[in-house]
């Protein structure tokens, strides 16, 4: 039956699932202070894996993990355990849970 109608059983997104897709790539800007994602929260970036990550713990409870800090800004990745209050704005990559996943178009030190 499939191989006779394989577009009867296509998946098919719904609303929900369209109006997620675009708000994952909504850009945002998040104030808060620098963290370890790996260390602190058991999260990796998704593009360095390997790597342990600069997390943004904001006041609203939610933890931005910055993809590519150890690479795009190497002094404030190797600051990450001092706390420093940052501002990062970019593009939501993922979301799950409390967890945000950004693609970073700026990260500064506020302090």
């Amino acid at each position: 039956m499939f191989l006779a109608d394989p577009a009867k059983y296509e998946a098919k997104p719904d609303d929900n699932t369209r109006v997620g897709a675009r708000a994952a790539s909504a850009s945002i800007t998040v104030v808060g202070t620098s963290g370890c994602a790996g260390c602190e929260h058991g999260v990796h970036p998704l593009g360095a894996p390997d790597t342990l990550g600069l997390a943004v713990n904001s006041s609203d409870g939610n933890v931005y993990i910055v993809e590519n800090a150890h690479r795009l800004y190497p002094a404030l990745y190797e600051g990450r355990f001092d706390g420093h209050q940052l501002r990062v704005a970019g593009a939501v990559v993922k979301r799950q849970g409390k967890f945000v996943w950004l693609q970073p178009e700026s990260l500064e030190r506020l302090q």
